[in-house]
C-alpha cells in the first residue's frame, strides 16, 4: 500500500538505482543473515534518494529467489515484470506500506493508527512486511508517541524504515529506538545524479546548474521543473519570483512553491557572499526571519507582503 498525494516524479518509477550501492550491499547482507534492523533510520538531505534506495532494496529482498523476475543486481535495476513491483505501483502490495507527507500536512496520529490496524491482520502470504514512514523529522509529539508505542516490540514479520529528511531536529526517543544509516552525496554524485534525472524527466537544469550544491538532486529537479512550468527564470529578481510562487502556493497548496523560494533565496545569498556584497552573519540572520515568515504564511495565513518585505534588500 503506497499512500501519497504527490504523483509528480513518483519514486516508484525510478527503476534504476544511481547511488548507494555500498549501502545496498551492507543492508542486503544483514537481511540475508537475519540481522536486518527491525527499526532502520535513514537520515539525509531531502531529495537525496533515500526512498528510491530502500524501494530497490526491498524489491531485491522479495524477488531474490525468483530467477525469472529477480532484481537485476548487476545493474541495480528493478525488473518491472516482477509481481512485487506491479503490486506496489498498483497500490495492492500487502507487504509494503508507505506513509508520507500528504500535500502540506504532516503524518498524523490517524496515519499511525492505520498502520496498527494493518498489523492486526495477518499477511496472507506470511512474508515480512515493511512499513516506510517518510518525514519522521516533522512528526509532532502526539504522532511520535503513537509511533513509539507501535514500534516498541515489532514482531518477527514487521520491519520499520524511518526516513529522516533533517529539516528539523528529530525527537530523541524515536531516534534512540532506531539503527541509523546516514545518507550523504558528494558534489560529484550530485551532478551525476542530476544529469541522469534531468534526462529521465526531460527537465532543463541549465539555468540553475551552478547552484546544485545548495540542495539535493531530487529537490533540484523538482524545483527546476516547477520554475520552468510557471515561467519563473533567473532573469527575474528574487522579489518578483517569490511573489509569483507565493500566489501559486496560496492557490494550489503545493509545497514545491515554497521550496523553490528557499532555493532561490539560497542562490542569491550564495552569489552575494561569493561576490562579497553580502555579510555571511547578517544573511544567516535575515534568512531565519524569511523562513519563519514563510512558515507563518504556510500555516497561519500570514500576508504575503510580510514575506516580500524582507526580500527587498536581496532583490
Amino acid at each position: 500500500m503506497y499512500i501519497s498525494s504527490n504523483k509528480d516524479f513518483n519514486p516508484t518509477e525510478s527503476i534504476e538505482l544511481y547511488n548507494y550501492r555500498e549501502h545496498f550491499k551492507i543492508l542486503s547482507k544483514l537481511y540475508n543473515n537475519n540481522s536486518f534492523p527491525r527499526i532502520l533510520l535513514l537520515s539525509g538531505e531531502k531529495g537525496s534518494g533515500k526512498f528510491t534506495f530502500i524501494f530497490h532494496l526491498i524489491n531485491f529482498f522479495f524477488t531474490f529467489d525468483d530467477k525469472k523476475e529477480s532484481y537485476d543486481i548487476k545493474n541495480y535495476r528493478i525488473n518491472t515484470e516482477n509481481s512485487f513491483y506491479k503490486n506496489t505501483v498498483s497500490n495492492i502490495n500487502e507487504n509494503l506500506v508507505y506513509i508520507g507527507k500528504d500535500s502540506h500536512k504532516n503524518v498524523s496520529v490517524e496515519n499511525i493508527r492505520e498502520i496498527k490496524k494493518k498489523f492486526n491482520t495477518t499477511s496472507l502470504n506470511n512474508l515480512p512486511r515493511f512499513t516506510i514512514l517518510d518525514d519522521v523529522d516533522l512528526l509532532n509529539s502526539n504522532s511520535a508517541n503513537a509511533l513509539l508505542k507501535l514500534i516498541e516490540e515489532p514482531s518477527d514479520k514487521n520491519y520499520f524504515i524511518l526516513i529522516n529528511n533533517k529539516r528539523k531536529k528529530m525527537i530523541d526517543t524515536l531516534k534512540s529506538r532506531s539503527i541509523e544509516f546516514k545518507i550523504f552525496l558528494n558534489s560529484k554524485d550530485k551532478y551525476n545524479i542530476a544529469e541522469l534525472l534531468s534526462k529521465k524527466y526531460s527537465v532543463n537544469i541549465n539555468n540553475y546548474k551552478h547552484y546544485l550544491n545548495i540542495t539535493s538532486p531530487g529537490s533540484f529537479i523538482r524545483i527546476c521543473d516547477c520554475l520552468e512550468k510557471i515561467k519563473v527564470n533567473n532573469k527575474l529578481n528574487l522579489y518578483s519570483s517569490a511573489e509569483i510562487l507565493l500566489d501559486k502556493f496560496r492557490k494550489d497548496k503545493k509545497e514545491i512553491y515554497l521550496e523553490s523560494i528557499k532555493f532561490l533565496l539560497d542562490s542569491v545569498i550564495a552569489d552575494g557572499i561569493k561576490k562579497r556584497k553580502l555579510n555571511f552573519i547578517k544573511m544567516g540572520f535575515l534568512k531565519k526571519i524569511i523562513v519563519k515568515r514563510m512558515y507563518d504564511y504556510e500555516n497561519f495565513s500570514l500576508s504575503k507582503n510580510s514575506v516580500l518585505e524582507t526580500l527587498k534588500s536581496l532583490s
